[in-house]
């Protein structure tokens, strides 16, 4: 059977002035701001479209290789793989960097990326529909942002008991402001949702809805490489995505630029993108076969994220709740709820997480942590008031991807605790010229000690929090929950069946079963970033403060991967920033350059 034409009517070979190779957050603003300021004649994002896992035609799942630290598990990550990227499926939550985070990234020596020069660009991009007249907030842009359509009521009740009982950290109005008065603080989560209901994502906020003449978006492509011609870039090779255009010819097919090519393919895969081109580490790319155009050893080297320690509950009265499986006939279920009443399912869209604090320690608090983790703190948090070190909240459900429907309990609830700034760091490298083949990724998670002395701090406050609300109380149903695991002493019996609140005493057993827990339980977020960084080329960097591969002329990077330090947020409004500020950069280059 003969190949279908193709799927878009570019012509072979054609010339465009600027090519994104990727199609995702970053891309989609860079892109349209460019063609809104009409420099270029055309500019293309080349969506990277792959679809790893067969289940799903919007995100790429990598597997990370097995690592001792987290008992032989390899952790599975996903990334957007969509227009616009993980903006079209996250969880839509907002919450921003503080702003030493993106002090830190100018430290690191590239002028006007601190927080004088960033915030303003993430206050461009939004239209904050929550209260008028905040100077933290943008009210014109094109992303939207409110409380969403529901609460869910644990969040609710989350900031009545939690602020209660953790007396030095009180309600507050305002949980992004930048500063340290978001620290330490239970607040109510504004959501990436305008008061109509719809997403705040980049594809339908920046492109889809101004149809611009001068941008041009194919989408189900693979890209390949960056064609490298005499250290220039000169284009993009890709080819359709049998998964996504199955009857589209497997020809390879070029794109040429003739001012600019712009790398944005997100922090899993432009690394990936830049080795298959030839540019990275001398050992990497001979291993795979791909002929070394520029050695660039920082390329892939510096993966960073952020861990996910999901603690689960067995919920006790609350009505509302979203188990996945069907287990009494009376029960309200997600599935159920998607073919329920416009209002029920409105909620069931909403990702549930409706309450958060970022939590930095009190001395006593620190002390508990232990020795281990003086290190981390002494360099990286101490020196910073407004740094967190973990970020919490409640979601009314089974927050882990196993089957549920054969446990006793209908109703659970998780509290999902985030790792800030962790010192463990990993990498992300091809391991084939082949696009398709899966790459070589290390998580690199507990691999320092000082990461690993967080999670059982974390797991007794825990313990002690929820015994003293009503919506929960800890789960021995829960296969993942520890409770089944540590010695039955009299105070922690207590501490379950009374909902008191008084300190858990521990002994050797308790330490190694709760070893065990941390390293079967911890995970990964969607928070990737590094892998690109842009910092000075002896320092490890890959790009500079113009966002240019260091070694080739004409070619840049544009999307998290270039975070040069980690953030105390989700990405998304990191990548906003970064989209922004690079359409700043490009578009005065090519301005120059006329």
């Amino acid at each position: 059977m003969s190949a279908s034409p193709p799927p878009h009517t570019i012509q072979p070979n054609a010339v465009y002035d600027v090519v994104f190779a990727g199609g995702g957050t970053a891309a989609c603003i860079t892109a349209s701001r460019l063609a809104q300021a009409d420099q270029p004649a055309h500019v293309q994002p080349a969506q990277c479209f792959t679809h790893l896992a067969p289940t799903s035609r919007t995100l790429e799942f990598t597997v990370a290789r097995p690592a001792s630290a987290l008992g032989g598990r390899a952790l599975v990550l996903p990334a957007g793989r969509c227009v616009g990227g993980a903006s079209s499926i996250n969880f839509m939550m907002y919450n921003r960097p503080m702003a030493v985070d993106f002090d830190e990234w100018e430290r690191c020596g590239n002028a006007g990326w601190g927080a004088e020069e960033m915030v303003p660009l993430l206050k461009k991009a939004e239209m904050y529909e929550i209260a008028s007249g905040k100077e933290s907030h943008g009210y014109d842009g094109p992303l939207r942002v409110s409380k969403g359509l529901h609460l869910f009521e644990v969040g609710k009740e989350m900031i009545r008991v939690a602020s209660a009982f953790e007396k030095n950290r009180p309600y507050a109005e305002e949980g992004n402001d930048f500063t340290e008065k978001s620290v330490n603080v239970f607040y109510t989560n504004p959501k990436w949702i305008g008061t109509n209901g719809r997403r705040s994502d980049v594809a339908h906020h920046y492109v889809y809805n101004l149809r611009l003449a001068n941008l041009t978006v194919l989408d189900g492509c693979l890209v390949n490489r960056i064609i490298i011609e005499n250290a220039i870039a000169t284009g993009v090779e890709y080819s359709f995505d049998a998964r996504v255009y199955p009857n589209a010819s497997k020809e390879t097919r070029l794109v040429k630029a003739s001012r600019m090519v712009v790398v944005s393919a997100g922090s899993m895969s432009s690394p990936l993108i830049l080795e298959r081109s030839g540019v990275g580490a001398r050992d990497v790319l001979e291993r795979a076969g791909v002929e070394v155009k520029v050695e660039l050893p920082g390329v892939g080297a510096n993966y960073e994220g952020t861990f996910l320690f999901p603690l689960i509950h067995a919920a006790t009265d609350h009505p509302f709740f979203l188990p996945p499986y069907k287990i009494a006939e009376d029960m309200e279920t997600m599935d159920s709820l998607l073919r329920g009443d416009p209002a029920t399912w409105q909620a069931a869209t909403e990702y549930g997480i409706d309450a958060s604090i970022r939590i930095r320690p009190t001395p006593e608090e620190l002390a508990e942590i232990g020795c281990e983790f003086t290190r981390q703190w002494e360099t990286m948090l101490a020196p910073h008031p407004a740094r967190p070190i973990v970020m919490t909240g409640v979601f009314p459900g089974f927050m882990l991807p196993i089957d549920q429907s054969t446990l006793d309990h209908p109703k659970f609830m998780t509290v999902p605790v985030s790792l800030l700034y962790p010192a463990s760091k990993g990498s992300l490298h091809i391991a084939s010229s082949d696009p398709l083949a899966p790459p070589d990724f290390d998580s690199g998670f507990l691999s320092e000690y000082a990461d690993f002395y967080l999670p059982p701090s974390i797991f007794l406050t825990n313990h002690h929090r929820v015994a003293s609300g009503r919506a929960a109380s800890p789960s021995s149903a829960a296969p993942t929950h520890l409770s089944t695991q540590i010695s039955p002493s009299a105070a922690l019996r207590r501490l379950r069946s009374r909902g008191e609140v008084a300190p858990v005493p521990m002994d050797a057993p308790d330490d190694d079963a709760i070893d065990v827990f941390v390293r079967d339980i911890i995970g990964l977020t969607w928070h990737s970033l590094g892998t690109c960084p842009m910092k000075p080329r002896e320092k490890g960097g890959v790009v500079d403060s113009r966002l240019s591969v260091y070694g080739v002329q004409r070619l840049k990077v544009v999307d998290m991967s270039i975070a040069p330090s980690n953030v105390c947020a989700n990405t998304y409004s990191s990548t906003i920033a970064i989209a922004e500020k690079a359409a700043l950069i490009i578009t005065a280059e090519l301005h120059s350059s006329l």
